[in-house]
């Protein structure tokens, strides 16, 4: 107990994160909202990190001058992010809202170069070099205007069409599967996530960390127990009957392997580096594109 205060009390006296430390916190600063927000069950722990290669990515970004990395702009967009209210972060993603957000992970890239990381202020506007032109950010586009070379407004989306689609609210239809948040489609209509131990008809019905078992939403079941799909499963994965998490490097594949892992001859290893040929195996941190593993971020400069 002593232990834990003593980290707890370290954790709060923190004035900036390592790169490592900002992938873990912004992925679990995320999840304490979704569930303060009534978008994922209050119920529920925290998963693990999707993007298990995070950190490694980016500090190899770092590591190459394509970005400079603020520790502390970096703490302060997470405490930022903390005291926002749901309908804040209903419109805007984590990245936005806050000055530092906009600080902690800075492009070296001028307006006019290449993309793989533009500088502040600026933003990546595709064009035919397939990587990209820093520019200064454009206003949004509004409903109805094309979205091929600017983001949309709050609330709306770049449908199929590269069109700014407004996005419908509680009992409206969906498009294209989506909805304003807080709600989420459900058999083609907008409607709240409701919560553990009402009454439900599809999975969609329930909030995040939650499934419809037997007309009840109940919460996702942990690694290690029983299963029959992975939606029942917290981490996404039931693999040979149980709840299972990816597997790490050196370890039977199972149901796949975690980043930078990938699976070879049934054990998980590294995956192909940048530059190398992913043929045989996958690529650790890039994507394999012509037969070599590419990263645009470090290549477009």
């Amino acid at each position: 107990m002593r232990r834990l205060l003593v980290l707890l009390l370290i954790s709060g006296c923190t004035t900036s994160l390592a790169p490592e430390d900002f992938c873990a916190q912004q992925w679990i600063a995320r999840c304490q909202a979704n569930k303060r927000c009534r978008l994922w069950s209050p119920a529920m722990e925290c998963p693990i990190p999707p993007d298990t290669a995070c950190a490694e990515r980016l500090q190899s970004w770092v590591d190459a001058g394509v970005f400079t990395y603020d520790g502390t702009a970096a703490k302060k967009c997470l405490d930022a992010f903390e005291r926002r209210s749901c309908d804040e972060l209903y419109d805007e993603p984590l990245e936005s809202g806050d000055e530092a957000c906009d600080r902690y992970l800075v492009g070296t890239r001028k307006e006019g170069e290449s993309c793989g990381g533009c500088q502040a202020r600026l933003v990546c506007i595709n064009n035919s070099t397939g990587c990209g032109t820093c520019s200064p950010k454009p206003a949004p586009a509004e409903d109805g205007e094309s979205c091929a070379s600017r983001p949309c407004g709050s609330n709306s989306y770049c449908n199929g069409d590269q069109l700014c689609t407004r996005l419908p609210g509680d009992g409206d239809a969906c498009h294209e599967g989506r909805c304003r948040l807080p709600f989420r489609c459900s058999e083609d209509v907008c409607e709240l996530p409701i919560g553990q131990g009402a009454t439900c008809v599809v999975n969609e019905h329930c909030q995040g960390g939650l499934w419809c078992e037997r007309g009840i939403c109940q919460l996702q079941r942990v690694r290690g127990y029983a299963c029959g799909a992975d939606v029942e499963c917290r981490s996404g994965h039931c693999f040979e009957g149980r709840c299972v998490l990816l597997t790490p490097i050196g370890e039977a594949c199972g149901v796949g392997c975690a980043a930078p892992g990938v699976c070879v001859n049934g054990t998980c290893e590294r995956g192909a580096e940048v530059g190398e040929s992913c043929l045989e195996k996958g690529c650790a941190l890039g994507v394999c594109v012509s037969g070599i593993c590419r990263d645009p971020t470090l290549e477009c400069r």
